[in-house]
């Protein structure tokens, strides 16, 4: 257990920093490797609780849902990579309940894991801002912001990450007590580099989030909201400040693409009726999970929102129990969102994190790029742990699964997941995505079809 939690900390550390590590591979393929290897060896290597207790409904549901998602592998039309991405995203689902359930507490390594991914990361961002003044390079943004083949990944970490980087100076217990001064400048500098990102989806779910949570819990979250805000008004205006300075040397490429304030959906309007359009032809089970991009005619490789990805490429059934459940489990971190510690804002900030990535699914691929699918992993499963209250008494009508199925379960999980990235990596006949700009493209798996 304690190497695969070493292994996360080190991946989420490291990954935005590969870009000269990647061993000529895309930076896409290179994440997603390694994404992979993560959730496979947890899925092997997590504690599994004694006995898992759920309702007989429960059990029927997960039923009901695993046979749909079969029928719609089974009906895709490369039935391989449906698997590849069904086994991935059930691996995701059982990762996050597994490490929820560890014996250990895991505020303390999330808080760290964020902050020092969120310094080491700076550095090396800030080094690459400078030496495009230095070499005078004025390319765009996305090749000063390293370690992402699409500036929207560095996005969708931001969105993960800044409810907690950007409310750092409260967590100095959790951060070995690192002086307040750091911990405000890091902060700051997180908030500057969303404002270089340009992300208007990552503004759009932070600001959605921050409301939500100043409604349902007023007062009480005054103590988070004075630090977070203080930091992005700070961090937006250093931002703001560095694109003046560098229009002194060269025109800044925000002017050409208006950044935060930018307008238009970027093509999301016809992506999104794509997707319905597949939807309406199959919608019991959908055309297969990972299969929107082989029958789009566009180069995009997912609708960029999260509801209409399941419901276009896994149907109405397995889409209508899978966010049937995120809505429970929604409405019951906001139940007990309004009587948390007073002096306690971890809750505040990682559920303020779980909203927003959940706003910024519906404009962007948050649950389907690798790298943030495992802040997904370590964010969703510390915030379970939060908000895990005492055992709820017996119900009727329930059942309890012995671990050794468990174990067999996950370790299938795992060799389905293992078996067919293998496979996928080892096929000579997948397409070059990068064939054609224009055109019908392969499954988004391996940088859009090929490893």
């Amino acid at each position: 257990m304690k190497i695969w939690i070493s292994l996360l900390a080190i991946s989420l550390v490291a990954l935005p920093l590969m870009e000269t590590f990647r061993f000529g591979i895309h930076l896409f393929d290179s994440k997603r490797l390694v994404q992979v290897f993560i959730i496979g060896l947890g899925l092997l290597l997590l504690r599994i609780p004694n006995t898992v207790v759920i309702s007989k409904l429960q059990l029927g549901l997960l039923a009901i849902a695993t046979g749909s998602l079969a029928l719609s592998v089974i009906g895709a039309g490369n039935p391989a990579m449906a698997w590849l991405e069904s086994a991935n995203m059930l691996g995701i689902i059982a990762c996050c309940f597994l490490l929820s359930k560890q014996p250990i507490s895991l505020t303390t390594f999330t808080m760290r894991v964020a902050a020092i991914s969120a310094a080491c990361y700076a550095v090396v961002a800030i080094s690459h801002l400078a030496s495009g003044i230095i070499l005078n390079a004025p390319e765009n943004v996305v090749g000063r912001l390293p370690g992402f083949g699409n500036i929207r990944a560095f996005n969708h970490w931001l969105t993960w990450s800044l409810p907690i980087v950007g409310a750092l100076p409260l967590f100095r217990k959790q951060l070995a007590n690192t002086p307040s001064y750091w911990l405000w400048l890091l902060a700051i500098i997180w908030w500057a580099l969303f404002y270089i990102a340009a992300g208007r989806g990552s503004a759009a779910a932070l600001l959605a989030a921050t409301v939500i949570i100043l409604l349902v819990m007023g007062r009480t979250a005054f103590p988070w909201a004075r630090v977070f805000l203080t930091t992005a008004i700070f961090g937006n205006l250093l931002g703001y400040g560095w694109i003046a300075f560098e229009s002194l040397f060269f025109a800044s490429p925000l002017q050409s693409n208006g950044g935060i304030l930018a307008t238009g959906s970027s093509g999301r309007l016809a992506i999104w009726g794509e997707a319905w359009t597949l939807f309406i032809g199959s919608p019991w089970f959908g055309v297969g999970p990972m299969h929107f991009a082989h029958h789009t005619t566009g180069p995009v490789a997912s609708p960029h929102n999260f509801i209409l990805v399941m419901l276009s490429e896994t149907g109405i059934i397995f889409s209508a129990i899978l966010f049937g459940g995120i809505g429970l489990l929604g409405i019951k971190l906001l139940a007990k969102l309004r009587q948390p510690p007073s002096n306690n804002m971890v809750p505040v900030a990682l559920a303020c994190s779980c909203l927003a990535a959940g706003v910024h699914s519906l404009v962007s691929g948050v649950q389907l790029a690798p790298y943030s699918q495992l802040w997904l992993v370590l964010i969703v499963s510390t915030t379970i742990q939060q908000f895990t209250g005492p055992h709820s008494p017996a119900l009727t009508r329930q059942i309890s699964i012995p671990t050794r199925y468990l174990r067999m379960l996950a370790a299938a999980l795992a060799c389905i997941l293992f078996g067919e990235a293998l496979l996928t990596i080892l096929d000579p006949t997948l397409p070059d995505p990068w064939a054609e700009i224009i055109g019908r493209r392969g499954p988004r798996f391996w940088s859009n079809g090929h490893f």
